[in-house]
């Protein structure tokens, strides 16, 4: 894995004790704050993952806000079996014994879009898709898909509002602003009147005209692999 100063050259702000294992996929810039754990994760461009989190089969869109210790794809269990116990078919213990076969997914992924904000000690079961411009309660546990600009929350978590009306959602759905380097646009003097949406979007879509905005290039990403499960 390359240091800490290596990563950061390369725009990805990572705190020392935060952990990675298997494939982890950054396009940067992004941040990850201490004690974060990954393991099999993609994180889109100015998204950044918040302190103790935990983010399993994870694929995460750009400008995402994650919160502090969010749990993510907790690990399924037989629930048809007479035993739950993983020590049937993962050989914590190490003793050497032959693993019943599987018939069900012990670890499923998880989609969330771009722009969406989960806050505080949210859990997000496996199989899972947040969509572009959702917002997690903090405390949430989420089961089922959110829809792209719902707000949701609670135990199991529930739609409680759309962020915006219906056809400026169908607008943003369909600009997708985030594809653009918003950051490198504002660096080389663009305004947006952020707190106004609808006056926002249509700015965007006239400084795309003039060709002021910039597509975030494929080609910007990094791939850390350790190896560990």
């Amino acid at each position: 894995m390359p240091s800490l100063t290596d990563l950061r050259r390369a725009g990805i702000i990572c705190d020392q004790s935060a952990i990675m294992a298997g494939e982890v996929t950054f396009e940067p810039p992004v941040r990850i704050h201490a004690g974060v754990t990954m393991r099999h994760c993609a994180i889109g461009a100015y998204s950044y993952v918040s302190n103790a989190s935990n983010l399993r089969y994870v694929t995460c869109g750009r400008y995402c806000s994650i919160g502090d210790r969010i749990d993510t794809s907790p690990p399924n269990h037989p629930k048809h079996w007479l035993s739950t116990s993983e020590f049937l078919y993962n050989d914590k213990f190490e003793q050497g014994l032959e693993p019943v076969p599987l018939d069900f997914e012990p670890q499923q992924p998880i989609t969330i879009g771009n722009d969406v904000w989960i806050g505080s000690r949210v859990t997000i079961m496996g199989g899972v898709t947040i969509g572009d411009g959702a917002i997690v309660a903090l405390g949430a546990v989420v089961t089922k898909d959110v829809a792209p600009y719902t707000i949701v929350g609670g135990v199991a978590a529930r739609p409680l509002r759309k962020r915006f009306d219906d056809a400026l959602i169908e607008q943003l759905l369909a600009f997708k602003w985030w594809r653009y380097d918003i950051g490198a646009a504002r660096r080389a003097g663009l305004q947006i009147d952020w707190k106004d949406p609808q006056r926002a979007l249509d700015q965007l879509r006239e400084a795309e005209a003039a060709g002021k905005l910039e597509l975030i290039p494929d080609d910007r990403k990094v791939t850390l692999s350790s190896g560990k499960r």
